[in-house]
């Protein structure tokens, strides 16, 4: 072997040291294996001396015979998932002489990008089901509103009623108060105004009917209005409450998107640290 490859084997015990990774170190020859050491249980299941096979010889594993390259080994394979580089190695005149190859084990890699699918997959359900509440809740709040509204339309017109109201008493007050004079007056003319005596006696008698009606009907109005009043007092407390989950919606939908930002940065970061791609 070259000075320069024993070198390189020399200080493979020292870097392999100071990983703290699961991974292999080979040093690979035209025809045989050179050099190899474990770390973890991660195990090609080379020695030194062993002779490679086909796909291994003649540095193969290089790009083009002699440029790095980038190879993802499946788990099917040796039982787990591999990520290999492999380097070439030269002499003075630039002949490649070997190839350094470090395999990593790229099981706790998938295991995060699995993890961060689901989790992803977990924010992207939860955003849909949060807009789907904020629609729904802004739907309330608009129906809110719109009840409010013609709450407030029913109390503006219950009002009117009590106009009305008034006006009918006026008009009851004027009739019984014909009906006395016209009571005095048949008095007045004795027996001829006997007849028109009874009928403004009745008169009145309606006229009283009609004021008692008129009280009955301010009376329950009243009462409407009261309850319209702390229904409109309710439904106005609703539409606060509605506005107020709405705000707490929004919010928590943004939370969520930074959490799902945030999963993206973590599996990009997690890309960056652990593939090697050699281009």
């Amino acid at each position: 072997m070259s000075q320069r490859i024993d070198n390189i084997i020399d200080a493979l015990p020292i870097i392999g040291l100071a990983m703290r990774e699961q991974l292999t170190f080979s040093v690979l020859g035209k025809e045989k294996v050179l050099y190899y050491q474990q770390h973890g249980k991660i195990d090609l299941g080379f020695k030194a001396g062993d002779a490679l096979d086909v796909g291994f010889r003649n540095f193969e594993m290089l790009k083009n015979g002699r440029e790095a390259s980038f190879i993802q080994i499946p788990k099917e394979v040796y039982g787990i998932p591999m990520d290999i580089v492999v380097v070439p190695i030269t002499d003075e005149s630039g002949q490649v002489v070997a190839a350094f190859s470090v395999a990593y084990d790229q099981t706790n890699q998938q295991r995060l990008e699995h993890i961060m699918t689901e989790s992803n997959q977990a924010s992207e359900k939860l955003v849909a089901m949060v807009q789907q509440v904020a629609a729904h809740s802004e739907e309330l709040q608009a129906t809110s509103e719109q009840i409010l509204q013609n709450t407030k339309t029913t109390v503006e017109n219950s009002s009117k009623i009590n106009q009305v109201s008034n006006l009918i008493k006026g008009i009851s007050d004027q009739t019984n108060l014909l009906g006395l004079n016209a009571s005095i007056e048949a008095a007045r003319v004795g027996e001829a105004g006997a007849g028109f005596g009874v009928v403004a006696t009745e008169v009145r008698k309606l006229s009283t009917h009609a004021k008692q009606a008129t009280t009955d009907i301010e009376t329950a109005l009243k009462d409407v209005q009261g309850s319209i009043k702390g229904m409109e007092e309710e439904i106005a407390q609703i539409v606060a409450s509605s506005e107020h989950q709405a705000e707490l919606v929004g919010t928590f939908t943004k939370i969520i998107e930074g959490l799902h930002e945030t999963n993206e940065t973590m599996k990009s970061l997690a890309n960056d640290l652990v593939n090697y791609q050699v281009k």
